[in-house]
């Protein structure tokens, strides 16, 4: 008799993932499933093979969020499934219950089941072999492989048998030859691997053998991205083939079988020992993705959610079932106290958005004798107390409570106090977060007393909008006072509410408020606030909304409680009352009409703290771990939903202390973090700071802004990680000691997946999450959803500003420019542009004006808006500026130039990048001047090309040369590095002058057969680059000796000191005048900077070049020897024909001095 699977809706195999649990989609006994396979279309099947006569096999398919058999059969040994796509199919089952074994095939067109031909082979007289894999690439070429050798392909729809390498013979063992896996590769090849290390590679339907260097069976394969072949044997080897030879890889879980191998993307993926693992290349290491705690439940398949997304999650096939995994984050507090800097002793507290950023700032609330503090969040590093600086020193004795809310609609968070000293409430305007202001007076709540207490303990203060009129209203509560609330105007005035509304509550004697919340009801226009007492039992009050007035009242006297906290029941999305008593009794309650209907929770706490703590606040539920469900806090005892029920992870939690607690984002990595607060109640202890820095699970999170109402409630619909479509629902303000959204509403599903976002009043949002965080903007009205987009500050600025007085305010200013304009000494608008610190006044001015005339207290919130308009018309007068001074003036043909390297007599030397290639060279570019007669034009272009063939490494290359209206340019190579000039005050070794000097006499010869004289060789023009080798720069002065009879009579050009006499007197030159300045170069040196030959003025030097013999350079540095001062002297000779005849035989002499100084 055929048996069906079960199907439980949230029955959990306790698993220990890498933030991942699994959620069953249906398990029964020996179910047994043989393979599961997934598509990136959402398509998913399971080939289960069943157990016996009592449980039937069958193929699975998932569609409409759940399983459901698409073909049943009875058990089959090795069932196996190829999916193509939704309408193509193939699957292949054993028939084992008829006297027989027969593999029968089926084809799946998206409706029904067709049986198709197959050749069987024989196993014996009776049976026929296992098939033990199938793949392939396309519907056309399909490959199974089996026992005894056996290789069957399907091509265009005819199967025919595969002629193998390996061939089983009759009297050798029956199992030998099994093929147990077979692979389409992605270059074309088809791989089978089976037992004793066999290893084939088909082409088409030729077969080679392989020879591996193990001898276990090859039980699965898988190819990777980059087309390398990946081994899994039955010991636990994994080998890798790249095309000619094996690697070994360490084996993931030593020695037990790799059941399975696949690879998605850019993942390798690998089920061995009820564990699967993921190759991590950076690492060349295994990373466990999953691994199963609870031994008797092995895993038997496994593949990728989607495909197409490595991070999707797991279909997992067990012996008793399929499962998927979800993601569920980790929790883990640890006291960071020190690092954060909190140091203060506070009752309580509450986050608040103090600046304008993502990170949410903290305000305590300090005990008697010690005042409030308000510390700023940096994100990064410690908090900062700006108490002072903010303008919020309430009073020395700290205050009872305090809240923080928009209440004028500009759009930040003010802040509202209860002093200890007058038990007043004191409200502060924050102004540009920057600064808060105290309002008091200008709120009408200086005359507003809140009733005395017996003790101080107790009160509470929150913001919400009551009546639903856009804007944030004022409870105040005490023990011994009850609720009173305050209705707000709109802009931050308020006046007492009805008295009379919580009259029943109010007028109680020797009894003290707990706590309260404020559901939105059941039925439209309704909503109720229930309150809970220590000894009077609950009130349920019914109120009518908009307007907030009374429609009925109930006591429930029985219903006793410590506090009272809204809380999200996960597996309906329910909101429901949580109301634990002190006998560890917790029970939730349903407003059912006007009454409260009553049923326990599975929560299991060993203990809680004596202390009950303040109304709503010492009992706080969150999400501590980002999975969408919510935590309950107790003191230190954090109670996290299992899947069925809250127990405590008090244990494992790192939470130690007890204390009033809040939560916020502290570190904004998207999970609450926890603040302490230990008042004389406790001990009087500083503040304990908690960062939770568990993992959370949720990828996507929903952040709604403008909610005004605790109660109002957010339903959001999208599909999980597996497509089961599933609702969120989620109610901001649900802690009682403040009222601020510090957290996001959390969406356990993956980025990108669409979401629709619904609120009370019908009106929705739909798009997809994006990112981390999705912010949805709530409207002021609170009964619809807005994209954050379309909420402009434009809009307020409309309202608030008076536009004929803004354009008065404009057309002033306007006027003053021109006048400004009128009176510079420039011309054009283009060159008053060039003033850009004109503009300068014209914003100052505008916002004194703004500020003097604006015609309500949220302009000055509107500053933002305004001040971006006139800053982006400074921006425009900027860009035009440099445009003008900038852009035209800094290109020199295609070339842009940079910062200035040179200047001398006959230009300026520039760092340059083509504007094409940005190709970095150094431009020279001459004065006019430099060119005055054609003669000097003729040779400019004669000595370019020349320069432009010559190749050294010691010479500067010239690329070109070109003319940008009046100036002409020579383009040369970029060099790096310092010119001699500043080598000269160096400590600088005799043997590496020698190596410059011997680089040099080398480039020096390469001119000279060029027939070029460079005719100002000296330290300014030869660069040594950073590696330590020299270059001579500065061609532009050197003259082609075929041209030197056009260089006019006494004309000399060059340096006089660098000289040569024939040279200092415009004589005819030869290659000797360089060999010449070039001694001068090292004389300098070697000496330290001092010159062969010196004068007082020209005329002088000229006489001395002459007739002055210079002392040789050993008289100057004793490190110099005979020799090298022979060879210096001989460069610095007075006529041509005592000197070296060449620069090639000049380098030879310093090589010489080079070899036997080494000696």
């Amino acid at each position: 008799m055929k048996r069906q699977p079960l199907l439980f809706p949230f029955l959990l195999i306790p698993f220990l993932l890498q933030g991942q649990e699994l959620i069953p989609f249906f398990e029964q006994k020996a179910t047994n499933v043989a393979q599961v396979m997934s598509t990136p279309d959402g398509d998913r099947w399971a080939a289960v093979r069943g157990a016996g006569f009592e449980t039937a096999g069958g193929f699975y398919r998932y569609r409409n969020g759940s399983w459901s058999v698409s073909m049943a059969f009875p058990y089959s040994d090795s069932p196996l499934l190829k999916v193509f796509s939704p309408r193509s199919v193939y699957g292949l089952h054993h028939e084992t219950h008829f006297g027989h074994w027969r593999y029968l095939f089926y084809h799946f067109d998206g409706s029904h089941w067709t049986r198709q031909d197959i050749p069987l082979k024989k196993w014996d007289a009776t049976d026929y072999v296992i098939i033990h894999s199938m793949d392939g690439r396309s519907e056309a070429d399909l490959w199974l492989v089996g026992q005894k050798a056996t290789v069957l392909r399907r091509v265009n729809g005819n199967w025919v048998p595969v002629r193998s390498p390996v061939i089983w013979k009759e009297g050798e063992d029956d199992f030998a030859k099994d093929f147990l896996s077979v692979l389409t590769g992605r270059n074309g090849y088809v791989w089978v691997g089976g037992k004793n290390g066999i290893l084939i590679r088909f082409n088409g339907s030729e077969g080679t053998s392989i020879p591996l260097p193990i001898r276990s069976a090859v039980v699965s394969l898988a190819e990777d991205e980059t087309g390398l072949l990946w081994i899994g044997t039955d010991k636990g080897e994994v080998i890798t083939w790249d095309g000619t030879r094996f690697n070994p890889v360490p084996s993931p879980a030593g020695e037990k079988r790799i059941q399975q191998m696949i690879s998605r993307l850019n993942g390798l993926f690998v089920l061995s020992g009820d564990q699967i693992f993921q190759w991590d290349p950076s690492r060349l290491a295994w990373s466990a993705r999953m691994n199963l705690t609870e031994p008797g439940v092995p895993i038997t398949s496994f593949d990728l959610v989607n495909p197409a997304d490595t991070t999707s999650g797991f279909i997992i096939g067990t012996t008793t079932g399929l499962f998927g995994t979800t993601t569920r984050g980790t929790v883990s507090f640890r006291d960071v106290t020190s690092a954060s800097a909190i140091s203060a002793k506070a009752r309580g507290g509450f986050f608040l958005q103090a600046n304008d950023d993502t990170h949410p700032d903290l305000y305590l609330t300090g005990e008697p004798g010690l005042p409030d503090q308000l510390l700023i969040n940096t994100g990064t590093g410690p908090f900062t107390d700006q108490t002072y600086e903010r303008g919020l020193l309430v009073s020395s004795n700290g205050s009872l409570a305090g809240t923080a809310g928009d209440i004028d609609g500009d759009g930040d968070q003010d802040l509202l106090v209860i002093r200890h000293t007058d038990h007043k409430v004191s409200v502060f305007r924050n102004r540009d977060q920057i600064r808060f202001d105290d309002i008091t007076g200008w709120s009408g709540l200086d005359a507003m007393n809140v009733p005395e207490p017996e003790t101080f303990w107790g009160h509470s203060i929150r913001l919400l909008d009551a009546d639903l009129d856009g804007d944030q209203d004022l409870f105040v509560s005490s023990w011994e006072a009850g609720i009173q609330w305050f209705q707000n105007d709109g802009v931050g005035r308020f006046t007492p509410g009805d008295s009379t509304l919580f009259q029943a509550l109010n007028q109680l004697d020797n009894h003290r408020l707990m706590g309260w919340v404020l559901l939105p009801g059941t039925k439209e226009g309704l909503a109720s606030l229930v309150a809970v007492t220590d000894n009077a039992g609950t009130f349920l009050f019914t109120l009518s909304r908009p307007g907030f007035s009374l429609q009925s009242v109930r006591q429930h006297p029985s219903l006793k409680s410590i506090s009272v906290n809204i809380l999200t029941l996960p597996d309906t999305g329910e909101p429901v009352l949580f109301l634990p008593d002190r006998n560890l009794v917790n029970r939730i309650a349903r407003v059912s009409g006007d009454s409260l209907v009553v049923s326990s929770i599975p929560v299991r706490i060993p203990s809680i703290p004596a202390f009950p703590g303040f109304p709503g606040g010492f009992c706080l539920i969150t999400d501590a771990d980002g999975d969408g469900a919510d935590d309950i806090l107790f003191g230190s005892h954090l109670l996290r939903w299992d899947g069925s029920r809250w127990v405590s992870v008090k244990e494992t939690s790192g939470l130690t202390l007890d204390g009033n607690s809040i939560t916020g984002d502290a570190d904004s990595d998207g999970d609450p973090d926890l603040v302490l607060c230990r008042g004389s109640e406790f001990g009087a202890y500083p503040v304990t700071f908690y960062r939770n820095e568990g993992k959370p699970a949720a990828v996507s999170r929903l952040f709604l802004t403008g909610l005004s109402d605790p109660g109002f409630q957010v339903s959001i619909e999208t599909a999980d990680s597996v497509g089961k479509p599933f609702r969120v629902n989620g109610w901001s303000g649900q802690t009682a000691l403040s009222t601020v959204t510090a957290m996001p509403l959390v969406v356990p599903v993956a980025s990108g997946r669409q979401a629709t976002v619904t609120g009370p009043g019908g009106n929705s949002w739909s798009g997809r999450l994006s990112g981390p965080m999705t912010t949805i903007q709530v409207n002021p009205a609170g009964n619809g959803i807005l994209p954050e987009a379309i909420v402009s500050p434009l809009i307020r600025t409309w309202l608030y500003l008076s536009l004929w007085q803004e354009l008065l305010k404009l057309l002033f200013i306007g006027t003053g420019l021109w006048f400004l304009n009128q009176r510079s000494n420039l011309t054009g608008w283009i060159g008053y542009a060039r003033q850009w610190w004109a503009w300068i006044p014209g914003v100052v001015l505008y916002w004194v004006l703004f500020l003097r005339t604006a015609q309500h207290p949220l302009a000055v919130h509107l500053l933002g808006p305004v001040a971006g308009s006139l800053l982006l018309w400074t921006l425009i007068a900027t860009v035009v500026y440099f445009w003008v001074t900038y852009l035209r003036t800094s290109r020199i043909g295609p070339y842009r130039l940079g910062r200035l390297l040179g200047e001398g007599s006959s230009g300026k030397v520039w760092e340059a990048w083509s504007t094409s290639d940005r190709k970095p060279v150094a431009i020279k570019v001459f004065h006019d001047r430099a060119f005055d007669t054609s003669e000097g034009q003729i040779r400019f272009q004669r000595e370019v090309a020349a320069g432009t063939a010559l190749s050294h490494p010691a010479i500067v290359k010239i690329f070109g040369q070109g003319v940008h209206g009046r100036q002409r340019y020579l383009v040369m190579e970029l060099v790096e590095g310092e010119n001699l000039r500043a080598w000269l005050t160096r400590d600088v070794s005799p043997g590496q002058v020698v190596r410059w000097l011997a680089d040099l006499c080398e480039a020096i010869q390469v001119l000279h057969d060029a027939g070029m004289i460079h005719r100002d060789i000296k330290t300014e023009n030869i660069m040594i680059s950073p590696d330590g080798h020299p270059k001579i720069m500065d061609l532009g002065l050197a003259k082609a000796a075929v041209f030197a009879t056009m260089t006019r009579l006494g004309t000399s050009v060059g340096t006089l000191a660098y000289m040569s006499p024939q040279q200092a007197v415009g004589m005819p030159l030869d290659a000797t005048a360089d060999v010449y300045s070039l001694g001068v170069v090292g004389y300098e040196l070697l000496t330290g900077g001092t010159l062969p030959v010196t004068g007082d003025h020209d005329m002088a030097f000229v006489y001395n070049i002459f007739n002055q013999v210079p002392v040789p350079p050993s008289v100057y540095n004793h490190l110099v020897d005979s020799d090298l001062d022979s060879i210096i002297m001989k460069c610095l000779a007075k006529q041509p024909g005592d000197r070296w005849a060449s620069a090639q035989e000049a380098g030879n002499a310093f090589g010489n001095w080079l070899k036997t100084s080494a000696e």
